[in-house]
């Protein structure tokens, strides 16, 4: 009898003992600044439905087994472009509209949109940094094309609008759609 409640005691015990660890092992946290995307390993999918399409926000969640969240943060994210080591990337090489070579230092903060970061996803997976990163180099290249190399130094402000311009609606437009 007294064996029979030893092991009774230990098979609740350690079913006890999973559970809790299964339980622990099947939530994740989000910090504040931070939104995330359901993301099922066992699958290689994003856990999405048409009924809740916005991404998980801050907080302790219970997203199951096998998922983690695919993070992106909400503050701002900033890209410079310049020949400091703490750089992003080196500065942009780009010629004038009299074919003379510039390199460019420039520098660009963005923040994600939280509703975006699904098609964001869906289309660039997790190589949207790099992408956005090109995308910024082969404007501020094609903008600079538009301009003499005189008008570097006279127009600075102009130029300057104008690539931020032509940056927004590039990205908002078409990558970032």
């Amino acid at each position: 009898m007294a064996r029979t409640k030893v092991i009774i005691c230990s098979i609740i015990s350690l079913t006890a003992l999973v559970t809790i660890i299964l339980v622990a092992a099947s939530l994740s946290v989000l910090n504040y600044n931070e939104v995330g995307l359901n993301y099922s390993s066992w699958f290689k999918t994003i856990e999405w439905t048409e009924e809740s399409p916005s991404p998980y926000t801050h907080g302790i969640h219970f997203i199951g087994l096998g998922h983690s969240f695919k993070k992106y943060e909400l503050s701002l994210n900033t890209i410079e472009f310049s020949k400091d080591s703490s750089a992003t990337m080196a500065m942009i090489k780009c010629r004038t509209r009299d074919g003379l070579e510039l390199d460019l230092e420039a520098s660009l903060q963005y923040k994600v949109d939280p509703n975006s970061i699904f098609k964001i996803y869906t289309s660039y997976g997790d190589n949207e940094k790099t992408i956005l990163n090109r995308v910024v180099i082969d404007v501020i290249s094609d903008t600079s094309t538009l301009y003499t190399s005189s008008d570097f130094f006279t127009k600075r402000s102009e130029i300057q609008q104008k690539m931020f311009a032509d940056l927004q609606k590039q990205i908002l437009e078409k990558t970032w759609h």
